[in-house]
């Protein structure tokens, strides 16, 4: 299936995908094996097309890579992205104020990273909203890490990235042993539809580690669990804002704790993120 590397066919670059990442892929529309195929990547089912950018697949639903999305909460969605991406460049200019909100960030994954015993990762890891993918460096040696996210930042030469969304992950049933979700559920379209493609794609006792920053208590915080459930998690964002949602400590547990059997929570030391490590049991239909 290849070596990574691409070959040059008539002037242009051919696909040519590691097969240990072709074999975990799937077509965001309708779960199909996807297939190299001369310049693209091709659906064995629906007959779909997808580029590979610089090595990239780029693996976005059909409501969002056909450009401005119409649909009201995917335009939503998209409008908080662009916000986002000014938000990075203006935040991380190289000055001062960036050196000190890095040193910040980093503490704050230093903590996350003990919480969820990251250092003892096996296998295949997802890093869904990877950025950068910089915690890749935290995993040992022989995991297999891959990377998602809607624009996949420059990041560590070597790593795997895929441009696609969270809500449509383009990935088989049961390909991983670890997913990570660091600051992306606030960012999310649909936090709900996130995480059942998490449990899609996480195999039996797979594990999900999550580090979310969470706003100060509010009244909801004094709902009962139980009462959450039933409820779209958060509240939406201000207009104006990077985020899609705002989300509390009690909205980020009763995500998770609702498909996974055992969940760890913790806190960062400064008070402004939680952490939370859960191992799912799938029950016996196979929970695809």
């Amino acid at each position: 299936m290849g070596n990574g590397h691409p070959a040059e066919h008539d002037g242009r670059t051919r696909v040519s995908l590691p097969s240990d990442l072709l074999t975990l892929l799937a077509c965001p529309e309708c779960r199909g094996s996807l297939a190299e195929d001369g310049l693209t990547l091709i659906c064995a089912h629906c007959a779909s097309r997808y580029p590979v950018t610089n090595g990239i697949p780029q693996l976005l639903p059909a409501v969002l890579a056909a450009g401005a999305p119409t649909d009201p909460a995917w335009k939503a969605w998209a409008g908080a992205l662009d916000r986002l991406l000014a938000w990075r460049r203006r935040t991380w200019d190289g000055g001062v104020r960036a050196q000190t909100f890095q040193r910040a960030v980093s503490e704050i994954q230093a903590e996350f990273i003990r919480h969820c015993r990251l250092d003892e990762a096996q296998g295949s890891v997802l890093d869904v909203g990877c950025g950068s993918g910089e915690i890749a460096a935290a995993l040992p040696v022989g995991c297999r890490y891959v990377g998602v996210d809607p624009l996949p930042l420059p990041g560590t030469s070597g790593l795997q990235m895929i441009r696609g969304v969270g809500e449509r992950l383009p990935f088989r049933v049961a390909a991983f042993d670890l997913v990570l979700v660091l600051e992306t559920l606030d960012h999310c379209q649909s936090p709900n539809a996130l995480m059942a493609e998490i449990l899609r794609v996480l195999k039996p006792e797979g594990r999900l580690c999550v580090e979310q920053y969470v706003t100060a208590p509010r009244w909801r915080e004094r709902f009962p669990r139980l009462l959450r459930r039933y409820t779209a998690p958060g509240r939406p964002a201000p207009a104006d804002s990077a985020k899609v949602i705002l989300l509390d400590a009690p909205d980020v547990r009763v995500l998770l704790e609702s498909a996974f059997a055992e969940v760890r929570a913790g806190r960062a030391s400064q008070g402004s993120h939680v952490f939370l490590a859960a191992r799912w049991r799938r029950d016996a239909s196979g929970g695809s």
